[in-house]
């Protein structure tokens, strides 16, 4: 794995602004970009810059002297990441030649790039936006449109409190409300940043490591079906015997606040048959556009605890392929709160998933193998040396790649998902794997340690895409997450976990504010479920 440090080049222009430099209740964007471990590089179309009047009165105000020239930045592959910093204007930026080639000489290299608000601007007249999906400043609505974007608006245009949470596409990160989100753009740069740098080193025809073929044997090319970024999703989910309140919230949330991809197709996996599901149950479902589809147990795995997962996410992998250019496979304590198009990968991303809340049975980067992974890796097939570290949720501890699997993103004909069923199969008959079974905690999460080893063999690094922070949010440990990434409300997130009924969004126990916008189609929502029953 590439050693080296994240390089970032940050553009900044006259009247850039406080959120740089300030240090409040979150660290300043310098700051907390420096404490990813980043070596940054500051340039502009000018050598000095007169800040606005409140970053001069920041205590670092005076850090940020002497720049470089954007004309002077030769070779842009030498970074990993483009930021436009937070500012008032950006009249040097967008009037300067060479500050418009190197944002679209970052974007053709495949870096990162990312535009704090008034920044998008920026990007518009580089012209990077065509096809893509982003926010800004709304006094540049027009222009984003004119260059060919897809703008994520807002209504509250006073109080900006609908405003998005940082919009990412691909290695695109564009955000609004540059203190609100301050801390929440930083932590979507940094993973964009980091998806930026596997999939340049696997395009160069090396893994992460460094070497000229990968791992010993070469690295294996990426699948075909990952040439091209995905424009449809089909969402699936295994329905148990106790969760159909859950399926019900799951799918209603995708239809109230899925934005364009309210309308996709969703199965319900259930094991037994629709005949299986009780009809009221499946008459709810249904009357909210669920598919129920059956699919047979898999004996081989399914006497270990939450393996049955895999199979079941394996049956509906088959379903969508030809149907959708990315099936969408999730716990059945999912809820949508914004449109998850991030879930539409990239070209060159296979799959799509977040690390887990903690490390548990992972293993810290860095530390090596230890006996129970060597052997789930060997019983999986999957070769170490393409093994790439991971950031952990809550602990926000670097590991080796391990998953969270309540929520994955995967082209359906690269088969990432029959390879975590096959693989926790083979892991379940071995001799090794067994033996290794020291602990409850291996064998309670033996199904995602498989999983880990199927996105290591079938995507690697290269096609490996960590979603941004806000999918997948374990609500039900917000108490734990790190003070400047917790969410202030729920539609600071895109996707939600739960784990428990309880806990649900909009329930007594939920312990994320609902705002206004949403309090009423939740509360409706709600109210309908009960008479589904639980089983």
């Amino acid at each position: 794995m590439d050693t080296m440090p994240i390089r970032a080049i940050v553009m900044l222009d006259d009247g850039w602004g406080a959120n740089l430099t300030i240090e409040d209740e979150a660290p300043g964007i310098l700051s907390r970009l420096e404490s990813f471990g980043w070596e940054l590089t500051l340039v502009s179309s000018k050598p000095t810059l007169k800040p606005c009047g409140m970053a001069l009165r920041t205590a670092r105000a005076a850090a940020v002297g002497r720049l470089r020239l954007s004309s002077g930045i030769a070779d842009v592959s030498a970074y990993d990441v483009l930021v436009v910093a937070p500012g008032k204007g950006y009249a040097g930026l967008v009037a300067d030649a060479a500050s418009l080639d190197l944002v679209r000489r970052a974007d053709e290299a495949g870096l990162a790039v990312v535009a704090f608000c008034r920044g998008s601007l920026v990007l518009a007249a580089a012209g990077v936006l065509s096809g893509r999906t982003m926010t800004g400043h709304p006094d540049y609505r027009n222009d984003y449109l004119a260059a060919g974007a897809r703008y994520v608006d807002y209504a509250d245009r006073r109080g900006k409190s609908d405003a998005p949470p940082p919009v990412v596409d691909g290695f695109l990160v564009t955000s609004l409300r540059s203190k609100y989100y301050r801390s929440a753009t930083c932590e979507a740069a940094r993973i964009a940043a980091d998806n930026a740098r596997r999939a340049r080193a696997d395009r160069a025809g090396r893994s992460s490591d460094g070497s000229p073929d990968g791992s010993p044997d070469g690295v294996p090319a990426l699948p075909l079906v990952a040439s091209a970024p995905a424009r449809s999703a089909l969402f699936a989910f295994m329905l148990t015997p106790d969760a159909a309140r859950e399926a019900a919230l799951l799918v209603g949330s995708l239809r109230e606040w899925g934005g364009a991809m309210r309308d996709s197709p969703v199965i319900c996996m259930a094991p037994g048959g629709p005949e299986a599901v009780p009809a009221g149950n499946r008459a709810g479902l249904e009357a909210l556009g669920c598919e129920i589809v059956g699919f047979e147990p898999d004996p081989r795995i399914d006497s270990f605890p939450l393996a049955a997962k895999a199979g079941a996410a394996a049956a509906a992998e088959r379903l969508a392929s030809g149907k959708a250019d990315v099936v969408v496979w999730m716990d059945p304590d999912t809820v949508f709160v914004r449109e998850p198009s991030e879930l539409l990968l990239p070209a060159g991303a296979v799959v799509a998933a977040k690390p887990v809340h903690h490390r548990l049975i992972g293993r810290p980067w860095g530390a090596g193998s230890d006996d129970f992974w060597r052997a789930v890796y060997a019983a999986c097939g999957a070769e170490p040396s393409r093994d790439f570290p991971v950031t952990t949720i809550i602990d926000r501890e670097p590991i080796g790649a391990y998953f969270n699997a309540g929520l994955l993103a995967v082209r359906p004909g690269a088969g990432v998902l029959a390879a975590w069923r096959d693989g926790l199969a083979s892991a379940c008959a071995d001799p090794a794997v067994l033996a290794a079974l020291t602990a409850p905690a291996r064998r309670l999460f033996l199904h995602q340690a498989a999983l880990a080893a199927a996105v290591v063999s079938v995507a690697g690094p290269g096609g490996f895409y960590e979603l941004s922070f806000g999918y997948n949010y374990p609500a039900h440990m917000h108490a734990s997450c790190p003070a400047d990434l917790a969410p202030k409300k729920l539609d600071d997130l895109y996707t939600v976990r739960y784990d428990r009924w309880p806990a649900a969004p909009g329930s007594a126990g939920d312990a994320i504010a609902v705002p206004g916008r949403m309090r009423e189609a939740l509360t409706s929502l709600l109210a309908r479920i009960p008479a589904l029953g639980s089983a």
